[in-house]
Parts: structure tokens; sequence; C-alpha cells
């Protein structure tokens, strides 16, 4: 199962049962993906358009620069599956293997670019590739399976078709 900003949703309630959570309502200044108050969290989920328009993508360091100090915020880009690695680092809590299991379907979608994803860091904004640099940083313990299946696709496409330039060398 490829992870969507509904199954994110529908995960949150799961982990954070007990809690309040609040979809997309306003938190100060701006309008956060998800926020669970008692634990001052935001998750974030990121599209494509998250880092291949400049606005889009300029609305997500808005968020950022405006929250930061007051919330801990976690960004969720469509490129990151919800496994027993990233799972704390997006709900800020130990792995529960339970709901995990009962959430996730057997047939597991893999980190990063499969060959079927077209949208690659070669279509990014500048912007764009600054906030996959820093996303990279911090789901660290898949960052090699990421750039892993980007390498697979160089096999198919031209490297300038996966990654823009510069990337390339800075990944590798």
């Amino acid at each position: 199962m490829n992870l969507t900003k509904n199954s994110l949703k529908e995960l949150t309630m799961k982990v954070f049962d007990t809690e309040e959570i609040k979809f997309n309502k306003r938190l100060g200044l701006v309008i956060p993906s998800i926020y669970i108050p008692s634990k001052n969290l935001v998750i974030e989920y990121n599209t494509k358009s998250d880092f291949s328009i400049p606005k889009n993508a300029l609305q997500k360091i808005n968020i950022d620069e405006i929250l930061t100090g007051s919330v801990d915020i976690v960004h969720v880009p469509y490129f990151v599956q919800i496994d027993e690695r990233t799972f704390p680092l997006i709900f800020k809590t130990e792995y529960i293997p339970e709901i995990h299991s009962e959430f996730i379907n057997h047939l597991r979608f893999p980190q990063g670019f499969p060959l079927c994803f077209l949208d690659l860091p070669a279509c990014f904004c500048s912007i764009g590739v600054q906030r996959f640099e820093k996303i990279l940083d911090f789901y660290s313990c898949i960052k090699n399976e990421i750039i892993d299946t980007l390498d697979i696709q160089t096999s198919v496409r031209y490297r300038l078709e996966v990654y823009p330039p510069g990337l390339y060398e800075k990944l590798h």
C-alpha cells in the first residue's frame, strides 16, 4: 500500500486513538495536515507538488518557519513509507507492531521511487530539491534505500531525467 494523505490520517487516528487530533485546522498562521495538541506534534504530508511547484514548496517552508520552536514538525513525503524504521520518526513514539500490521497490507510498497513513479527529483523545483535533501537527512535510516531506487531509475532513464543537475554528485 502506497502511503497517501488519507492513509496517514487513518494510521494517526489508530496511533493516537485517545488523543484529540486536528485535521487541516488553523494553528496560528498556518493550517497543518495533522496536529496532535497533547503531543505538540504536527505531521505534514507532502505531495509531489510540494516539491515541484515553488509556491507549494514555499508554503511547507513557511509552516516550518512559523511553527519551529513551538511544536515538533514532521514532514512525511509521498516517497516515504511507514515501516518499523520510519514509524518512530513520524509519530514520535515507539513502534507499535499491532497497529502497524493491522493497518498496512501484506504488499509492502518500497521506500523511495520505484520504477512506476514518474515524479522524480529531476522534476523538483530548486526549493523542492533543497527540501528533498533535508528530508533525506531526517530519514537517514532509509536514505540509502531511497537513493538506490533513484539509481535503479537511471538504468532505464537518462540520469538528468532522474536527478537534477548536481544532486547525483552530492548523494554519491
